[in-house]
């Protein structure tokens, strides 16, 4: 017969909401570390993606120790979508696009004053990394000008221009000859400009635009003008690059 004061074992949660109290008929309580439970041997799994030299492969590694691939990035040596340095799917945003003279969607327009002279187009040759060109003198006595006009769209995945050089336009302007240009959307919303620039040798301006969307189209109007009574002295425009983000 059991008496009434007799103490009965218990099993509960222990305060720390993880181990056991297990307490016997006298009232002595044991702690139960539920981690010891586990034995040394036991896998632990785990989800590896592979970095050392970056393949796109992700590892899972069960209980049992058995390993599985899964390819983030397929192996097909046509795909586009390359492996990033930490071994993720990664696709260069940065596009670069030259326009070369004579530019696809360029036309030669004569404002209408002052436009007496003469437009050729040619190539550097090797002095100048063949670069092709435009070229315009002069030898009026009052200085003349004429305008190479660029049409471009942005494509349907643009997002943004580059933040440094998003136009840059290569030119040479010997002697009082000067190249500017400005550029705006078809609608005619002014976007940027440069001033007039000289330089006897090859070099590059940039031009800022601001703020454009996808699809849309603007112009970019080059100005070449002459010096005053010296066709010797020469302007050129060579390429025009557009440096964005896809």
């Amino acid at each position: 017969m059991i008496g009434n004061a007799e103490t009965l074992t218990t099993l509960a949660l222990n305060a720390d909401g993880v181990n056991l109290d297990y307490t016997d008929e006298n009232g002595a309580t044991t702690q139960i570390n539920l981690g010891a439970l586990v034995t040394a041997q036991e896998t632990v799994t785990s989800l590896v993606q592979e970095t050392a030299t970056p393949t796109g492969v992700i590892t899972y590694t069960n209980e049992a120790g058995t390993a599985q691939t899964a390819n983030v990035v397929s192996a097909n040596t046509d795909n586009a979508v390359k492996v990033g340095t930490d071994g993720g799917a990664y696709i260069n945003a940065n596009v670069k696009e030259v326009f070369s003279a004579e530019y696809a969607g360029a036309t030669l327009y004569a404002d209408g004053t002052d436009n007496l002279g003469m437009m050729t187009s040619d190539n550097t040759g090797p002095t100048g990394n063949y670069m092709n060109y435009y070229e315009w003198s002069s030898g009026e006595a009052t200085p003349q000008d004429y305008d190479v006009i660029v049409r471009f769209t942005l494509p349907n995945d643009f997002t943004a221009w580059d933040a440094t050089n998003p136009i840059v336009i290569d030119y040479q302007a010997e002697g009082s000859t000067t190249f500017s240009a400005t550029m705006f959307l078809e609608d005619g919303t002014a976007l940027g400009t440069i001033g007039a620039s000289s330089s006897a040798t090859w070099t590059t301006a940039n031009l800022n635009p601001g703020a454009m969307t996808a699809g849309q189209t603007a112009v970019i109007i080059l100005k070449l003008t002459g010096a005053a009574g010296d066709d010797t002295q020469k302007v050129r425009v060579g390429d025009i690059t557009l440096n964005y983000k896809r």
